[in-house]
């Protein structure tokens, strides 16, 4: 009777996985990262399995098929091996160490006949058949790749990325998702969540298994969107991976949903609409959008055409977040929110622009001004310790007049106007805020806010013209742009800085198409080894950008798909030379040398990886070597055992800046 339940559930499990596979590795099914995960600028498209911190364990081939394609690169997969099942599907196999001793060897021809590394074949599905539990390769560290794994991707037969774990390749997990964090986000003119016009951050309040709420009832007057920040724990295990589907239900009814079972290449480059966080939530920028605005284009992950954008008639409302992982874990938020209609008639101002305000003087005061770009209008916001005496208004100044805008007070010394139409700001000459005591005092931002159309070619300029930033048809939908000097967010005597440090502003809005930065240096600058660099906030370092540079204008040009902070540094230091294996006037036994390791390092630009650049020579041969990014390490396998006698081993590098390093190591076999 046991054994009948037992088939029985293994034939219903298989019902609703729809195809049973062989897992691809030995090595255990513990993940470090998953499918849907927000990555710098893609979707993850796979699940990363662990392999013990090291390489060189076998990969089995998921089930019957061929192998379709074979790749190899410095970067990405690197080398990565591609079978197609006899249903259609394909697997993909990613950061190996080596393939078969078959495809070994293929590839060994392909790169000699190239000349390069670089292999990227196709083959016939009469090539290389293969049968379900074939060692098809091995486990590696190669491309992109930040330790030991295999990367493995399930593809649907138009090459599009399938949930491994909701299509065939199950994991066990009891683990609920967990929330994090919620935002609510205005969505209109006159939106204010608790009196504010900005933004609001709730932290969940965790209540029993699987359940979670706020803490109090939120005031909502106009349209709103919700973001959250989500997480799952599979089997406990340290990292957090990305949950399988969100529904967002405003009294019972589902007004949004997100999954994360299929994905399209092609949508990667619009990962900024579905994640971030506008503004007020600078420390994470993953949390998922509960709404799609209408310039933002409809995704995979996206199940229908609901928009997730919330206006509630007056009243008490419930909202619900229904999480869910692969395994079919549940996790519900559940909060409320009191709709009201808005009684304040605040209006904008205009008054005669006679140019004779003095400039405010804010010493004493605590005085923090800001001007704050959401998705849908601007906000002024001030921090100040106001006297009951003392009225503070924002201002937008134009040719024949100012336009002035009331300020709310939202918190402890801490005052907002309401969302801004950003076409207001069309013409104006200075921004910022007045000061009414006895008399008006103006305070100016140092930058101007220039208005960018979503469909149209834009140049905006730093206040001291050195930075410009061109755009084309690089937004989804009008907004405000503008560029800031500032203090470098990192400090390094050793670099040798050529320009301003700026900053883009505003954070949080998505970009559609690249923007284009440009970067005056002085006239007698030699920009032989110059570049714009980009601060990576995460791991607090400068990221060399491939740019562009003008000699005779003294100009450099690098193109971003992201604001962030900008600066041109010159790198004249070359590369160096960590470890060499083999050692240099150092004997081996003919056996014991199988492999070459090479580590590098550099300072500032970083090791370029072109093969025009990265050359070693094996007794005057070129050999067609692999690099790893990450490591900075050149690796290459011996095929064959080196004769008896002397060798030279030859290595000529460069840094992205062109400087270049070379070093000969003359080793003997005996």
């Amino acid at each position: 009777m046991i054994r009948n339940i037992f088939y029985s559930l293994i034939f219903i499990t298989s019902l609703v996985l729809g195809q049973d596979y062989t897992w691809p590795t030995h090595t255990g099914k513990q993940l470090t990262s998953n499918f849907g995960e927000f990555r710098d600028k893609h979707f993850h498209m796979g699940i990363d399995i662990r392999t013990y911190g090291s390489i060189g364990h076998p990969m089995y081939a998921v089930n019957d098929g061929c192998i379709s394609r074979i790749a190899t690169n410095f970067n990405g997969y690197g080398k990565a091996l591609y079978l197609k099942t006899n249903e259609g599907k394909i697997a993909v196999y990613g950061h190996l160490s080596r393939f078969s001793v078959q495809l070994e060897n293929r590839l060994f021809k392909l790169q000699n006949e190239n000349q390069s590394y670089f292999v990227n074949k196709y083959f016939t599905q009469e090539e290389y058949p293969i049968k379900r539990g074939d060692i098809i390769g091995y486990s590696g560290n190669s491309g992109g790749s930040m330790g030991p794994h295999l990367h493995f991707e399930l593809r649907n037969n138009y090459d599009q990325p399938l949930n491994p774990m909701t299509n065939g390749f199950p994991l066990i997990d009891n683990v609920s998702p967990k929330f994090l964090d919620l935002s609510i986000i205005p969505l209109s003119l006159k939106t204010q969540i608790d009196n504010s016009p900005l933004p609001k951050n709730y932290v969940p309040l965790y209540l029993a298994p699987n359940v979670y709420t706020l803490k109090d009832t939120i005031l909502v007057t106009g349209k709103f969107g919700v973001t959250t920040r989500v997480i799952d724990k599979i089997k406990n295990a340290s990292h957090s991976c990305q949950i399988e589907k969100l529904d967002l239900s405003v009294d019972s009814i589902i007004v949004f949903s997100v999954q994360y079972d299929s994905l399209d290449f092609s949508e990667s480059e619009d990962i900024a609409t579905v994640y971030g966080q506008p503004a007020s939530h600078p420390k994470h920028d993953d949390l998922q959008r509960l709404y799609r605005l209408e310039p933002y284009p409809k995704l995979t992950i996206h199940t229908d055409d609901k928009t997730g954008i919330i206006k509630l008639s007056e009243g008490i409302h419930k909202i619900e977040i229904l999480a869910r992982d692969a395994a079919q874990n549940k996790s519900v938020l559940t909060f409320y929110i009191k709709s009201y209609k808005s009684t304040q008639k605040t209006k904008y101002k205009t008054l005669l622009n006679l140019n004779e305000y003095p400039i405010f003087n804010g010493k004493g005061k605590v005085f923090n001004p800001e001007l704050i770009q959401l998705e849908k209008g601007a906000i002024f916001q001030l921090q100040v310790n106001l006297s009951i005496s003392e009225i503070i208004m924002a201002f937008i100044e134009k040719s024949d007049q100012l336009i002035a805008f009331p300020l709310i007070k939202v918190d402890t010394n801490k005052y907002a106007s309401e969302m801004i139409k950003p076409y207001l700001f069309k013409d104006n000459k200075s921004c910022g805020f007045l000061i009414c005591t006895d008399k008006i005092q103006k305070y100016e931002f140092d930058f101007i806010p220039a208005l960018i159309f979503q469909k149209s070619i834009n140049t905006i300029f730093s206040n001291d013209s050195l930075c410009t930033v061109k755009t084309n048809s690089s937004i989804y939908d009008t907004t405000l742009m503008w560029i800031t000097k500032q203090a470098s967010p990192l400090h390094n005597n050793k670099v040798n800085g050529k320009s301003g440090v700026y900053k883009l502003h505003p954070y949080g809005i998505p970009f559609k198409n690249e923007i284009t930065v440009s970067l005056a240096v002085s006239k007698e600058a030699d920009l032989k080894h110059c570049a714009i660099y980009t601060f990576n906030k995460k791991k607090s370092k400068w990221d060399f950008v491939k740019s562009d540079i003008d000699t005779i204008n003294k100009i450099i040009t690098a193109k971003f798909s992201e604001a962030n902070i900008f600066t041109v540094f010159e790198d004249t230091k070359s590369p160096w030379f960590l470890f060499t294996y083999p050692k240099n006037q150092q004997t081996y036994l003919n056996d014991t040398i199988k492999k070459f390791k090479i580590t590098l390092y550099d300072d500032l630009s970083g090791i370029n990886s072109s093969e025009e650049y990265l050359r070693v020579y094996l007794d005057e041969n070129r050999i067609w070597v692999a690099y790893q990014p990450i490591k900075k390490e050149i690796s290459y396998h011996l095929r064959n055992s080196l004769s008896t006698g002397e060798h030279n081993l030859v290595i000529n590098i460069q840094d992205h800046s062109g400087n270049s390093a070379s070093k000969t190591i003359k080793f003997f076999v005996e």
